[in-house]
């Protein structure tokens, strides 16, 4: 319940911003709504101690020591981190609904945000990109839920702030392919054969003839 909640109260928060008819300026503002809206979620988790450690944590060590994460300051420098990989992930899910259109949005987003989990989150701690690692094994559980969290929202937010021009190219149905196939291209109406042409109707003939 608390997930419908924070969802829907981020997409009625960013509802009243104009219809966005740049693709890049749509995808890093989505990406930006989405990433709100797995925090507000991840920290009433990390509050109520299901998890060990909060995203501007995870990606703040990857330039500061896991002791110094526990400073203010270096703390909002990862969360900076945090958000601009949420914008960006967020111009990708943009540029994959442009290419196979805004049909089954929720499902596109949840897709490329269980991608980002399986990227940043488990070969990222692999490579050892962070200095930060999960003991617990409902960390991983809530990460992989928070990114689905955060695609299907980013997703959302591209369907419901996109100009109708942004899609235009793509349409997002096989039926509205049809439709705009058979506008562009009319069928051609039937020419006279041949036979019509040279001979002509054979009242009219007699008539001119007479």
């Amino acid at each position: 319940m608390q997930l419908i909640n924070a969802t829907q109260m981020i997409l009625n928060l960013f509802r009243r911003i104009p219809s966005i008819k740049d693709s890049t300026v749509l995808g890093l503002t989505s990406g930006l709504i989405g990433t709100f809206a797995m925090d507000i979620i991840d920290l009433t988790a990390w509050r109520k101690g299901k998890h060990e450690m909060l995203y501007g944590h995870l990606a703040g060590s990857m330039i500061f020591t896991p002791i110094r994460m526990h400073r203010r300051e270096n703390f909002f420098i990862g969360q900076v981190m945090h958000m601009l990989a949420g914008s960006g992930i967020g111009g990708i899910i943009t540029w994959f609904m442009k290419k196979t259109g805004k049909d089954h949005h929720l499902l596109k987003g949840s897709f490329i945000g269980m991608l980002s989990w399986l990227t940043l989150y488990e070969f990222g701690q692999r490579q050892k990109w962070f200095t930060l690692k999960a003991r617990k094994s409902v960390t991983f559980y809530y990460a992989f839920l928070m990114n689905i969290v955060f695609g299907a929202t980013t997703a959302q937010a591209i369907v419901t702030l996109a100009d109708p021009s942004v899609f235009e190219a793509n349409p997002s149905s096989p039926n509205e392919t049809l439709v705009n196939a058979r506008r562009n291209n009319p069928e051609p109406h039937e020419s006279k054969s041949m036979v019509e042409m040279t001979f002509p109707d054979s009242d009219s003939f007699l008539h001119h003839t007479i």
